[in-house]
């Protein structure tokens, strides 16, 4: 790409300072590599046939990328970027041939190397409107999308907006947690509960990115081809999902905490919660060839917080999943004794030792549960 590029005239958005002020409230530009944008720009890649995908966000006059593959710049003049195009429209820039585009046939990126034939961009929009950047896929060659390749690039885009909220939210209970902590009399209480919930979101947060390493194996693998993306992306587009609704829950479950406020007690649908979860974990099942026996019937109730037995019941039969070998078996049941229900998860995985179990359920535990 040739130097001393002439200023090109760009439109910008109309909504462009607060649009700006709202990208800059995440902390995120300019910060280190993550494994679960990483992860995403792959499959993106793999999934559109597509040797170029990045994670891009557009700052005043750059774009710079969180994630990138196929490119060795990390950002670029935001007067070249084709994605400050994408972040005007409200779904999918789609690019077939850069040479039929008045727009972009003698943009830089095109008419010099890696001279860009093909683009598909998905704007990155939060929840008050703002598109911050794109996921993007880009060829050298012409060509276009399926409506299954389109359907993923758009349910990818929405797990790196979600990954993007979570971390904001999460430095924000943080702060919020340390504030009480600070001014309250129960100091030490506030701060184990802090703790506490940390440790719940280090653990919690692992299962999009594992779902996204689990589908990127699939492909890797062999195991599916792009005919099989449309219910894996539905799948999660769901996990997607149900991670806001987990972190709502768990802020909930932390201000009832802090105000000494008890559960709401209701009755909870044991099948319904477990068969979510299962389908939710269908890459990493499928991966591990597991054999899954779920023992729970229609209509099985237990009267409980429903946030609490979310939390519980995900986290165990997610844990046996993560642990468990190649072809094991996982058994799921659940049966009333003196009046109480008990739930199990059993497996047969390799199970933990001595001192995992002893120190497993301790506010201060680093031990993976």
């Amino acid at each position: 790409m040739p130097e001393n590029l002439t200023k090109i005239q760009y439109p910008l958005p109309k909504n462009e300072t607060a649009r700006l002020k709202s990208l800059r409230s995440y902390n995120i530009l300019d910060t280190p590599k993550e494994e679960v944008y990483d992860s995403i720009v792959e499959l993106a890649s793999k999934i559109c046939d597509s040797p170029i995908s990045m994670v891009t966000l557009i700052d005043g006059d750059r774009q710079w990328f969180k994630a990138y593959k196929g490119t060795p710049s990390q950002q670029l003049p935001r007067e070249i970027s084709v994605c400050r195009y994408a972040i005007m429209e409200d779904g999918l820039t789609l690019i077939e041939d850069s040479f039929e585009d008045e727009r972009f046939k003698s943009n830089p990126l095109v008419a010099f190397p890696p001279n860009i034939r093909f683009y598909a961009g998905m704007p990155l929009t939060n929840s008050d409107g703002y598109s911050l950047g794109t996921l993007c896929v880009m060829d050298v060659k012409p060509k276009t999308l399926t409506d299954q390749q389109k359907f993923a690039l758009k349910v990818l885009s929405e797990q790196v907006m979600t990954q993007m909220e979570l971390k904001k939210n999460i430095e924000i209970a943080r702060a919020a947690a340390t504030e009480l902590a600070n001014k309250n009399e129960k100091e030490a209480h506030l701060n184990q509960l802090l703790n506490r919930l940390l440790l719940i979101i280090a653990h919690d947060f692992r299962s999009p990115l594992a779902s996204l390493k689990g589908m990127l194996d699939l492909f890797s693998s062999g195991l599916i081809s792009n005919k099989d993306t449309t219910s894996l992306t539905k799948t999660l587009s769901n996990q997607v999902e149900n991670t806001l609704t987990f972190l709502e829950d768990l802020l909930l479950w932390a201000r009832q905490k802090v105000d000494g406020i008890e559960s709401k007690k209701q009755p909870v649908d044991l099948f319904s919660i477990t068969h979510k979860i299962l389908d939710l974990a269908t890459p990493q099942i499928k991966l591990k060839a597991l054999k899954i026996i779920n023992k729970i019937e229609p209509g099985q109730l237990v009267y409980a917080g429903e946030p609490a037995v979310n939390l519980v019941v995900r986290n165990l039969i997610t844990n046996s999943i993560k642990f468990c070998d190649a072809q094991d078996e996982i058994e799921i049941s659940a049966i009333i004794e003196d009046n109480k229900m008990v739930f199990t998860v059993s497996d047969t995985g390799p199970g933990m030792d001595d001192e995992t179990l002893l120190n497993l359920f301790k506010i201060k535990s680093n031990y993976a549960t």
